[in-house]
């Protein structure tokens, strides 16, 4: 991939402002800097490799060069339905990538992409919030894809890039494009959320799953995903629970 190769790719499908980094510490905060300049919705970050990526819970994700990492700004009322930005954000993506790869693409709960059951991409949603007052001003989609970067040796049996799947790496500047493109017909002001879509890509539902809390961590059975997109499990009792949030780690048989 080049700079100049990915410029020219993102900016045939938007007419939005395009960065194209070749490296940076995290494209989603170059983008909240931005925001709070008054960039205009759909504003797009993007960088070759990242020294500071990071996923969910302050997770380091892993950003060498090789993967396509793009952040997207949201500044409609939708910026304030994190849950809509998620799940609109992880169907986004799993098209993209589906469409550029030729591999079919799961859904983990909450916002990873998954490859034969293993992660091949993650998703963070982030507020922007006005320094002088507390309110909500809009919010920044990071999107990041393991296309043949390498990755770090200790997560080799839980990640995998689109190379290593198989797939078509070769292409990450359209890839890219296409991220834009379903990010912005997903995230309109009147964009449905695609709940249908996101559920009939998890790769949970009729799983053993681990329930991960703050304080224990137990096991369930994943029976289905909800219309607000919160996971239906049933516990060992019996009884039937409703996780809003949360981290579940599929239990590998």
């Amino acid at each position: 991939m080049h700079k100049e190769e990915c410029f020219e790719a993102l900016t045939n499908v938007t007419n939005a402002p395009v960065t194209v980094l070749s490296s940076t510490c995290s494209t989603n905060d170059d983008l909240k800097k931005l925001a709070l300049e008054g960039a205009p919705h759909g504003t797009v970050v993007m960088a070759l490799s990242q020294s500071q990526g990071r996923g969910r819970l302050g997770r380091v994700f892993s950003s060498e060069e090789g993967g396509v990492y793009v952040s997207y700004l949201v500044r409609n009322p939708l910026s304030h339905d994190a849950v809509h930005l998620t799940v609109s954000a992880a169907v986004a993506a799993a098209r993209a990538l589906e469409y550029v790869s030729g591999v079919c693409v799961g859904i983990k709960w909450v916002n990873d992409l998954f490859f034969y059951g293993k992660k091949c991409g993650g998703i963070l949603v982030e507020g922007v919030y006005d320094g002088e007052s507390p309110s909500l001003a809009c919010a920044v989609i990071g999107i990041g894809i393991n296309l043949y970067n390498p990755l770090p040796e200790e997560l080799k049996n839980i990640a995998i890039s689109v190379k290593e799947a198989g797939g078509n790496w070769e292409n990450g500047a359209i890839l890219a494009a296409q991220l834009v493109k379903e990010l912005g017909k997903l995230t309109q002001i009147d964009a449905p959320l695609p709940i249908e879509e996101y559920r009939a890509r998890s790769i949970l539902i009729g799983k053993k799953v681990d329930v991960v809390t703050p304080c224990t961590t137990y096991e369930a059975e994943v029976i289905s995903i909800l219309d607000d997109a919160s996971l239906k499990v049933r516990v060992a009792t019996g009884e039937e629970i409703r996780l809003g949030a949360g981290e579940v780690r599929l239990k590998m048989n």
